[in-house]
């Protein structure tokens, strides 16, 4: 399947993204498996953030090291395909990286033309103060999407704060009824949603989450 995307943050550096993939499906007893190929990328991100993607795009030395995670990517996979071609073609294939700002109605500073097929927000959005700000962030980055566009939201639950180096950050512990009533007051449809408690085994001391959420979401077809 061939297809244009957005993205919005995927850990720490990514908060937004523009590309054109191959996707990859499989349901092997809901074992789900979803793997993509960029064809083309275009980023949004902080300024700051920009400039380090930048930095990385071109090959330069010092900065953040994404191998461990391509490296996984292509074990999921299993196609056998050397990790570093993979990184190769990702730098070839960035096209250029843009600002965004999801505090306000027009994230990117003008409405997208044409809009997103798809959003994906990974642990970004709930890096908020309160419940509103989150509802908010959320409605401002479904402006995105088309009618009948797709959202997909992974977070954490009952997380109030994550380290960032020496910076302790705040961020607002969510319940899963705040996500569910976020997005029906950001006009989505909920078509799936899941969550599960964070194994003891998981915990780490860099932030105090309590559990993670999915949640598939879509916004109306237009009549």
């Amino acid at each position: 399947m061939l297809g244009p995307s957005a993205v919005v943050r995927s850990g720490g550096l990514l908060t937004g993204a523009h590309l054109g993939c191959r996707v990859r499906e499989e349901d092997v007893g809901r074992r789900e498996t979803f793997s993509a190929e960029w064809l083309d990328l275009e980023l949004s991100t902080r300024p700051e953030e920009g400039a380090e993607l930048g930095r990385w795009a071109r090959g330069e030395p010092g900065t953040f090291d994404w191998s461990p995670f391509i490296r996984h990517v292509c074990k999921i996979e299993g196609r056998g395909e050397p990790w570093q071609e993979k990184e190769r073609r990702l730098r070839d294939r960035l096209r250029r990286i843009l600002p965004i700002d999801v505090h306000q109605p027009d994230p990117l500073g003008a409405p997208l033309r044409p809009p997103a097929d798809a959003l994906l927000s990974a642990f970004c959005l709930e890096a908020e103060p309160d419940r509103a700000a989150f509802a908010r962030a959320l409605a401002h980055v479904g402006s995105l999407l088309r009618p009948g566009g797709h959202a997909l939201l992974l977070g954490a639950l009952g997380e109030s704060f994550y380290l960032a180096g020496a910076a302790r950050l705040p961020v607002v512990p969510l319940a899963e009824d705040d996500v569910r009533a976020a997005l029906a007051g950001a006009g989505f449809a909920l078509r799936d949603f899941r969550s599960y408690a964070m194994p003891p085994a998981l915990r780490t001391d860099v932030d105090d989450v309590d559990g993670v959420f999915f949640a598939h979401a879509q916004k109306p077809v237009e009549t």
